[in-house]
């Protein structure tokens, strides 16, 4: 009898370690079947927000550039108006946007010394599409390529040297700044307003949303952080190969950014993109060298809701960190 009972005992716990090795497989697979119509719509599907549009600027002097994959983008230079030199702001609209966005968010600092170019992103403005591909407001890496070719443009045409270079991102544009930068030790300052990863987002949805989504929800969302995070690496390999792209890992180069002059700003009322998702991505493993939380701003709202404390902060930081070129 008591063989038996051991034989027994190792049969049920031979069939719980299955069972529970099953779960661990089978989970994820479950819960992204589950959650594809879910994804679907998050990734293709564009949000109510639309650029606020400005008229071209009277003095733009206009360029073409190719892409490493040879693609045509249009840019504009426009050249400081007065006094010393001291850089060149490569300018990164948003989504939806175009290159004379430029003018409430860095025009001013002309008048300070630096140039500016800023580019029409690909499917935007004047720039050529890219076949196959709908952009929507995730960062792709068709969209870091774009922030390298005109970094490459500049410093190849001897418009700027990397010594004096600053990068000024919006948004989506942000974040295509943020990677390019973080991939690129040579730029020497960056400034973000409204930048947000991709993957946090989206896993804090599915966290929080998922009661939403399936009738036992109430129980997924007690599982551990790490399967939630899986499921959107698992979706977000899938949505990469449906629409034509890539999307960066942008919580490593946020992170990698905060050892370089970075200015993150953010507004505390952005109910798209919370300030607590953006500080929970260093988790104490740095921060930006400035961090606003710029108060009663809503997403891509923060220069309309303190215009001079603003360009304050913008001319003094890029003034702080780049230098006269020495060519």
């Amino acid at each position: 009898m008591q063989v038996i009972a051991t034989i027994d005992w190792w049969t049920i716990g031979g069939y719980g370690l299955a069972v529970v090795l099953c779960a661990v497989v089978a989970v994820p697979i479950l819960l992204g079947i589950f959650y594809t119509k879910e994804f679907q719509r998050l990734f293709e599907s564009a949000p109510p927000l639309q650029a606020q549009l400005v008229d071209p600027a009277p003095d733009d002097d206009p360029v073409e550039l190719t892409t490493s994959t040879g693609r045509r983008l249009v840019g504009s230079l426009f050249r400081h108006r007065g006094g010393e030199r001291r850089g060149l702001i490569i300018f990164c609209h948003e989504f939806t946007g175009n290159r004379w966005l430029f003018q409430p968010y860095v025009d001013f600092i002309r008048d300070d010394g630096f140039d500016v170019f800023t580019f029409d992103f690909s499917n935007h403005g004047q720039s050529d599409a890219i076949d196959g591909y709908q952009p929507l407001q995730w960062v792709t890496e068709h969209e870091v390529a774009d922030v390298d070719s005109a970094i490459e443009y500049v410093t190849s045409q001897q418009i700027a040297s990397f010594e004096e270079i600053g990068l000024f991102g919006v948004s989506k544009g942000g974040g295509a700044a943020i990677v390019a930068a973080a991939r690129n030790p040579r730029i020497q300052a960056v400034i973000t307003d409204g930048a947000f990863p991709t993957h946090s987002i989206v896993t804090i949805y599915v966290e929080r949303w998922v009661h939403l989504v399936v009738a036992f929800g109430g129980l997924l969302r007690m599982l551990p952080p790490w399967v939630h995070a899986g499921i959107t690496r698992m979706e977000l390999a899938r949505i990469q190969r449906r629409r034509h792209c890539r999307y960066p890992h942008m919580e490593k180069s946020f992170r990698s950014l905060t050892r370089r002059p970075w200015f993150l700003i953010h507004g505390n009322r952005d109910n798209y993109v919370r300030t607590e998702v953006i500080e929970a991505i260093f988790n104490g493993n740095g921060q930006p060298e400035q961090f606003w939380k710029v108060n009663g701003a809503k997403h891509n709202q923060s220069i309309q809701v303190a215009q001079h404390e603003y360009h304050d902060k913008v001319r003094s930081f890029f003034l702080t960190h780049l230098n006269p070129s020495n060519m």
